[in-house]
């Protein structure tokens, strides 16, 4: 007796289709985006301390230097911490206030690096430091001297630069102004931390560093400390003058 399959040609049917929607899931998977993965975040916290003055008042700004974005930050009980970050680099600022001049303790600064984990790092805002000193230019004609339309000469104008040799600290400056040939007094006030001292004046192209050089790579490296003063910081315009008792002599270049 022959016996007839029936149902052959839709077991035939669906395996055929199987293999179809198979085939086309194969094209259209690579079309259908994956689910992005959320980014690892991370939380920058610590300490506030500012000796002698109260730290709850302290003001602590965070940005992101690349997209300079600022960073919410939450200040309780003499500590800070960030809402969640994602990886990267960023720059801190704290200070007692807006008034500097006010306050005894400088600003500070300093830069974070989060990679994968939660960062600690604590502030502590120190007194500041000070570096004096005098500039003269003896090529200044003074203030009594008349200028090309009949009225006084203009004053040397002197920039004193302290220089940060750390990349996250800003450098500090103060304008001296001169009147005459005799020295004009300076007081520079930073932030602890390490320096070179740089001269501008408004009459020579040049720079000059103390103690005066020309060449930034070997003037003098100054370290500070809290309520430190540096005296002596010197400068001399032109560069390579020098007065011998009552004369002007240039010196060797």
């Amino acid at each position: 007796m022959r016996y007839t399959n029936t149902t052959a040609p839709r077991t035939r049917m669906r395996v055929a289709l199987a293999a179809f929607l198979a085939a086309l899931a194969m094209v259209v998977a690579p079309l259908v985006p994956a689910t992005a993965t959320a980014a690892e975040t991370y939380t920058i916290s610590g300490t506030l301390e500012a000796a002698g003055s109260d730290a709850s008042v302290i003001n602590v700004e965070i940005w992101n230097p690349e997209s300079y974005a600022q960073v919410t930050v939450t200040l309780t009980d003499n500590s800070y911490t960030t809402e969640p970050l994602e990886p990267g680099t960023y720059q801190i600022f704290a200070s007692l206030g807006s008034d500097w001049d006010s306050s005894k303790h400088a600003p500070y600064e300093a830069e974070v690096v989060i990679s994968d984990s939660d960062v600690t790092h604590n502030i502590e805002l120190l007194r500041w430091a000070f570096v004096r000193g005098s500039v003269t230019d003896l090529n200044n004609i003074g203030d009594s001297s008349a200028g090309q339309y009949g009225g006084p000469v203009p004053n040397r104008n002197i920039m004193v630069t302290a220089h940060s040799l750390d990349k996250a600290k800003q450098n500090w400056e103060k304008r001296v102004f001169i009147s005459d040939a005799d020295p004009s007094a300076y007081e520079l006030r930073v932030a602890p931390g390490t320096y070179k001292i740089g001269f501008n004046s408004s009459a020579y192209s040049s720079t000059q560093y103390s103690p005066g050089v020309e060449d930034v790579v070997v003037a003098d490296v100054l370290t500070l400390a809290p309520d430190e003063t540096v005296p002596n910081i010197n400068a001399m315009f032109p560069l390579g003058v020098v007065r011998l008792g009552g004369r002007i002599a240039m010196t060797p270049r």
